[in-house]
């Protein structure tokens, strides 16, 4: 069954040709992130090591460790027939902000990678995310994009809340404008009656 879940943004493509596809499904109650790498070569020996991340409500990032999965990572690491890696991930939580960081090890150095992959309330989605996997300033370049693109967003939700509140403000005072001159409407009315009365001209 696919979980009720949508992508909130992707990165765009960028260098590298190195790709993320991967789907969320709910499995008894738990989101299982499938993702597919593809390394763009059928022959690669590299050894990856994958783990993924959440944002905390201060905007950090920390490590998903379950009971259930050894320090964090992935359970299950098949090769896939496009020359990457199948990597299969549980994960029970109610993140907006998941992070896949994948550190490949080459020559006993750590060579990482990081993608985010951001989930929100939504449609099931039918697709498959898409992400690209980029490599050291850029992705703290893009990370810094979205909470940019974060901050704006926010700033003009506030901005339009306040304008919606004086709108509101405005026409409540017109309302009031409005009521004091319908009853002065009513004292005109009924002294133009009166008036009327005493010369005995009838008001309909």
């Amino acid at each position: 069954m696919a979980a009720d879940l949508t992508v909130r943004r992707t990165i765009p493509p960028a260098t590298y040709r190195k790709r993320i596809i991967g789907d969320a499904v709910e499995v008894d109650g738990r989101v299982a992130v499938v993702v597919t790498l593809v390394l763009g070569t059928a022959r690669n020996s590299v050894k990856w090591t994958p783990r993924l991340e959440e944002r905390t409500a201060d905007g950090e990032w920390q490590n998903v460790c379950e009971s259930d999965v050894d320090g964090g990572r992935f359970p299950d690491v098949s090769p896939a027939s496009e020359g990457g890696m199948i990597l299969r991930r549980g994960y029970r939580g109610a993140a907006t902000a998941l992070r896949m960081v994948m550190s490949p090890a080459r020559e006993g150095k750590p060579w990482p990678f990081s993608c985010s992959i951001m989930l929100g309330d939504g449609e099931p989605r039918p697709d498959p995310v898409r992400i690209v996997l980029v490599k050291g300033r850029l992705a703290r370049r893009i990370e810094n994009l979205a909470g940019r693109i974060e901050e704006t967003e926010a700033a003009l939700t506030r901005r339009l809340d306040q304008a919606g509140g004086s709108l509101a403000e405005r026409l409540d005072r017109n309302s009031v404008k409005l009521d004091r001159n319908s009853v002065k409407l009513d004292r005109i009315e009924r002294v133009l009656v009166a008036i009327a009365a005493r010369q005995g001209i009838g008001v309909a």
